[in-house]
């Protein structure tokens, strides 16, 4: 029975084939098909299998954050280095607010900038337990946040930036070297700082309304359905993998118009931006813009009323977050090692 089910299956995918054949568009339509539907898919198969090669269970992970500290604190090392949080201009002020693993903050300064530190042991931080890390980078975050009220410009440096002592110098000349190399850069990325602070902005859609749209209003697409219509089982298929093409072509030339116009909106009322790369979102919906925006303190409202007419537009919402430490938009340079 099933040998007869199986070249009845072969007579009507040949008779189907024939008559398209006998028509001149198969070539074309398979050429679009395999292009559009299938070679993804192996492209997505050969990372999918490369991403599992790559990771080798029991290897442990690695803190989120580049370099790295064992949980256990080395009492012994502490003092040998400082741990850097951040640049900030004017006269040394208390932060009421202690560091990372309760360590206490002081200054370093050079001229009128002082680098904000604690000290600790040479070894970056680092831990297989998430929870403890996530402590540790909310921490740094938090200090950040109190040196933002108390000074007028702040550029933040990243988790784990550490300096330690070497032969010729010890962790606090060697953060004073380094104030003194690059006063003039701290000095022009504070002044763009002043007065501004960042903020996160990701715009998401719903490809669903987009797509529901473009088969209402897209002639070509209604021409294309009309076609299908008069066509036997196995060319209908072939005719609805191409509509399919032509309805994700429309929608992706939706979408970057659509993106054009809120990034116009938004640059009206922000002094930079940067690109993120989109992320992947759980469900049905996807990012179209992953911004780091800078903006003067003035400013956020009419930044926030324009990302609520944006977020007002059928299949749009917006995610909007901050104020942060301006971390996109600080190049301090690599420290000495």
């Amino acid at each position: 029975m099933r040998g007869e089910w199986r070249a009845a299956l072969k007579r009507l995918i040949e008779r189907e084939l024939t008559a398209e054949i006998k028509e001149g568009e198969i070539e074309d339509i398979v050429e679009e098909v395999m292009e559009e539907k299938y070679l993804p898919l192996i492209r997505d198969s050969i990372k999918s299998s490369l991403k599992k090669a790559a990771f080798r269970e029991g290897d442990g992970e690695e803190i989120v954050q580049e370099g790295g500290v064992s949980e256990e604190i080395d009492e012994e090392g502490k003092g040998r280095a400082l741990y850097l949080y951040g640049i900030v201009e004017g006269e040394a002020k208390e932060l009421k607010i202690r560091g990372i693993e309760d360590n206490e903050l002081r200054v370093v300064h050079f001229k009128d900038l002082s680098a904000i530190v604690h000290s600790c042991s040479p070894e970056p931080y680092q831990s297989q337990d998430r929870e403890v890390v996530r402590r540790w980078v909310e921490r740094h975050q938090q200090v950040l946040d109190r040196a933002r009220e108390e000074y007028p410009a702040l550029a933040p440096v990243s988790f784990n930036t550490i300096f330690e002592e070497d032969g010729s110098a010890g962790g606090e000349e060697k953060i004073k070297g380094w104030l003194e190399d690059q006063y003039d850069s701290l000095k022009d990325q504070l002044e763009e700082l002043r007065g501004r602070e960042e903020y996160g902005v990701q715009i998401i859609y719903r490809p669903e309304p987009l797509t529901e749209r473009i088969r209402e209003e897209s002639d070509q697409v209604r021409q294309l359905g009309e076609k299908i219509k008069g066509k036997t089982s196995g060319q209908a298929y072939m005719y609805r993998q191409k509509l399919q093409k032509i309805v994700q072509e429309e929608r992706e030339e939706l979408l970057q118009d659509y993106r054009r116009k809120f990034l116009e909106e938004i640059e009206g009322v922000i002094e930079k931006r940067e690109e993120e790369e989109v992320k992947k979102i759980e469900g049905e919906e996807e990012m179209l813009v992953n911004l780091s925006c800078l903006v003067e303190e003035g400013e956020v409202e009419k930044l926030g009323d324009r990302l609520e007419e944006i977020d007002k537009k059928e299949g749009f919402r917006v995610r909007f977050t901050g104020p942060w430490a301006p971390y996109s938009f600080t190049s301090l340079g690599d420290k000495e090692d």
